[in-house]
């Protein structure tokens, strides 16, 4: 797969981002004190982590987010445009602690909250900056005071103009943004278990479940739901394809999602076929789960696991 450059931007919008801080302990144990490594402090939050990535595989890709107060700097990457909405809040902070055995804590905080001059600010963004993107993904949690039905509402500004809409957000945010007309979800299991009202033990039966949300929503074009180790799995009306997990070594699973969907956006605005698609998915979240802290690969490792990545039809 060649390097490609769209011919218009995407626009990736995460109003939650945070100041990522990872540990390493020997063990972690609760009310005990512990003695911290650390092993990375980055700028984050799931859609710039996949705004990165994006830009490095090619995409012209314009990143929306709020600008809470911090010391710590954006870092500036070739292809990407952060456009920032002032916020007076200071930016969160999230806290990834692995312990010998690999498992990974997490400690996150919510963000915001923010004004709600501050919030038509970013709505009033969005709508200028439409007109020149042609497909908008939104990812991650929301910070107080910035509602599901916001983002609903962007939704279907979004639709309107006939963009397309890709979502990689849970709860609340992904049932209204589903109604509300998105055209692809990636969901882990976990987050496809929470928006159906029952939890699911696999694969299987996360297909089943797509195939009824594509028939409930008919606006929705297909679902993707990664389940870790379990695989991967990608539903559309045309059919069913499934990737088993690379055996590569994990130093940092989280943000493997985000990366996931950095490969699928690039998919979508270059239309490759959908498996294409989900191998390329596979291969970036299987590269950034290899680094350290939450940020992602680089494309050239990405890429050179593709042909690691077997799809087959489920």
């Amino acid at each position: 797969m060649q390097e490609q450059h769209s011919p218009k931007p995407i626009l990736i919008i995460g109003p939650n981002p945070a100041h990522d801080l990872t540990f390493q302990v020997q063990e972690l144990t609760p009310g005990a004190n512990h003695l911290l490594r650390p092993l990375a402090s980055e700028y984050a939050g799931k859609a710039w982590n996949a705004a990165l990535l994006a830009a490095r595989l090619g995409l012209e890709v314009t990143y929306l987010s709020f600008n809470f107060r911090s010391l710590i700097e954006i870092p500036h990457e070739k292809g990407l445009t952060a456009d920032l909405v002032a916020a007076e809040e200071a930016l969160r902070q999230n806290w990834k602690i692995r312990d010998s055995s690999g498992a990974v804590t997490e400690l996150n905080q919510q963000g915001g909250p923010v004004s709600e001059a501050e919030r038509s600010a970013l709505l009033a963004r969005h709508q200028q900056l439409m007109e020149g993107v042609s497909s908008v993904l939104w990812c991650g949690s929301l910070p107080q005071g910035f509602q599901p039905e916001d983002l609903a509402a962007m939704v279907r500004t979004s639709g309107e103009a006939r963009l397309d809409i890709m979502l990689d957000v849970s709860g609340e945010a992904l049932q209204h943004g589903l109604a509300a007309g998105a055209r692809f979800i990636k969901p882990n299991l976990s987050e496809l278990s929470m928006i159906i009202g029952r939890r699911l033990t696999g694969l299987k039966e996360a297909k089943e479940e797509a195939l009824r949300l594509l028939e409930k929503h008919r606006h929705l074009q297909a679902v993707a739901v990664s389940a870790g180790t379990e695989g991967n799995l990608y539903v559309d009306r045309e059919e069913a394809l499934f990737a088993p997990a690379l055996d590569v070594p994990a130093r940092g699973v989280i943000g493997a999602g985000d990366s996931m969907m950095a490969g699928f956006a690039f998919a979508r605005v270059h239309v490759l076929p959908p498996e294409e698609a989900l191998r390329l998915a596979v291969a970036c979240a299987s590269a950034s789960v290899q680094l350290e802290g939450t940020a992602p690969a680089s494309a050239k490792d990405a890429r050179k696991l593709l042909d690691r990545v077997h799809v087959e039809r489920v």
